[in-house]
This record gives C-alpha cells, structure tokens and sequence, in this order.
C-alpha cells in the first residue's frame, strides 16, 4: 500500500516537472525593444514605456501549446501589412526548434472564422529581411490589437 501511495507521488511529481519544462520551453521571452508597424510606419515601443509590459502580457496570452510548426517564410515587407507586431532581442533565444533574436506578428484586426487562426516567425540574425517558422496557432487579441492601434495612432 505504502509503495502504491509513493508511486503516485512520483509519477504527480515527475508530470509536473514535465508541465513545467513545456511551459518555459515555449515561453516567449520578454524582449528588448517593441516595433509595431501599421500601414508600413514603424514606432518603437520603449521598454520604459508603460505599454511595453502590456504588449507582452498580452502576446503571452495568445498561445497555450503550439499545435503545428509550418515551413513557411515571410519576408519584411509584410511590415506593410494593416499591423504587424515585432519583438526585438540582443541575445540568441530558442522556441520550439527556432533560434532566433527578433519575433515577428503579423495581426489581423478583424477576427475572421477562427479564434485562432495566426502564427509567429522567428529571425536568427537582426539584420535579416527573412523570417522562418509558421509556429502557431495563436488567438486572435482584440486587447492586443487595440493597445497596439492606440500606440501607433
């Protein structure tokens, strides 16, 4: 009886070291700088800034576990795009397979047929124009998209 008891504790312990790992593996680390572009116009949000902590709060949010990995690529003038969010860093991080050192979001700010129906693609080098990845998928984030409209305005 003794040993059944501790098999559960084991097996309890050992599930949540593993949780634990995935959701630290996955998260997305909070960057250096925030770019956020509408309409091709660029501002950058300081880390200073009061609605730096809210753009990455509300990212966060956007994913539980990712489902798929696409091979798909973007390249930068998606920039041009109605809103896309970018996460710059100063070192290397990793994500599911992908190094990287700029994060790249393009938005849809009108919800369309699903909830989730958006990714992130990763840049490994910051002078890169091409990004790599298709990881998702993310929820769509009226929240998001209004903090970023609101800071773009």
């Amino acid at each position: 009886m003794k040993i059944k008891k501790l098999l559960k504790v084991l097996l309890f312990i050992v599930a949540a070291i593993v949780i634990i790992k995935i959701m630290i593996y996955y998260r997305i680390p909070s960057p250096k700088e925030i770019y956020v572009y509408r309409n091709g116009y660029k501002v950058v949000v300081e880390k200073n800034s009061p609605k730096f902590n809210e753009v990455v709060r509300y990212t966060r949010q956007r994913y539980k576990l990712f489902k798929y990995r696409g091979k798909g690529a973007v390249e930068d003038n998606i920039k041009e795009q109605e809103l896309v969010l970018e996460f710059i860093y100063d070192k290397k991080y990793r994500i599911a397979r992908n190094d990287f050192v700029k994060i790249l979001f393009p938005l849809k700010t009108k919800l369309e047929s699903s909830n989730y129906n958006e990714e992130m693609y990763f840049a490994n080098e910051l002078n890169s124009n091409y990004y790599v990845g298709g990881i998702g998928p993310l929820k769509h984030s009226n929240k998001l998209i209004d903090v970023l409209i609101n800071i773009s305005e």
